[in-house]
């Protein structure tokens, strides 16, 4: 079954009352195993389309269609761990049922097996992004929900993590669905990008990438990351 989301609007209350629209007609659907990358300006309703996703704001109008049985992996901007836990426990407390085995596989792949009994405040930002990253897979999704998880990272680092990430989906594709402002982000990862519009965002283009992120070359990534500035900046300059 596809992700499938069509939210023909999505209001909020400002603080001095008034009605703004957040979002308005967004149309998506994602075949498994695909990846596909939300992007567009800071504060365009990025963020809020992804919870109206994952079910944590359902005051829109019209419809999310999950996976059957849909097991949601969410990475959140903020790692949002628990600082009286440990690297470990974090993990298990997402995914009780997790294997010590496949714990284990994913401390690995992440850099975080001599990290595994520190706590929160031990750690650097890129560490805490890991444990998310972990956090996330352990409870094996079949739905992964990414909100700009390499923000405020410098970019060898978030370099880093983005094929740490590539691998990890390359073992286990999981349906994917990533916001970032970042379109190198998008043209390194995605299989299919969404461009949004301001406020009241709503899809401006799609493009399919028809090369496979793994076989993707530098050059290649930064031309489709030049292509996709230059969409953004088309329509800016028609708007």
């Amino acid at each position: 079954m596809r992700l499938e989301a069509d939210i023909t609007s999505k209001v909020v209350r400002a603080a001095n009352g008034a009605v703004v629209e957040v979002l308005r007609d967004i149309r998506l659907s994602l075949s498994p195993g695909r990846l596909a990358a939300l992007v567009g300006p800071s504060g365009c309703g990025k963020t809020t389309f992804l919870r109206c996703v994952a079910g944590l704001d359902r005051e829109f109008r019209g419809r999310i269609a999950l996976p059957g049985e849909a097991r949601l992996g969410v990475v959140f901007q903020e790692p949002r761990l628990l600082p009286w836990r440990t690297v470990e426990e974090n993990i298990r407390l997402a995914a009780p049922e997790a294997s010590d085995a496949a714990v284990d596989q994913l401390l690995d792949a992440l850099g975080l097996a001599g990290h595994r009994k520190h706590y929160p405040g031990e750690l650097s930002l890129g560490l805490a992004r890991r444990v998310g990253l972990a956090r996330a897979f352990a409870v094996e999704p079949n739905v992964l929900l990414m909100d700009e998880p390499f923000v405020s990272l410098d970019a060898l680092l978030a370099q880093e993590l983005r094929l740490e990430l590539a691998a990890l989906l390359g073992r286990r594709p999981v349906t994917t669905l990533l916001v970032t402002h970042d379109t190198m982000e998008a043209a390194q990862l995605a299989d299919t990008v969404y461009l949004l519009s301001a406020r009241p965002a709503h899809v401006l283009a799609q493009i399919d990438l028809t090369s496979p992120r793994e076989a993707r070359s530098a050059t290649e990534i930064i031309g489709i990351a030049e292509d996709l500035d230059r969409r953004l900046g088309g329509f800016k300059s028609h708007g």
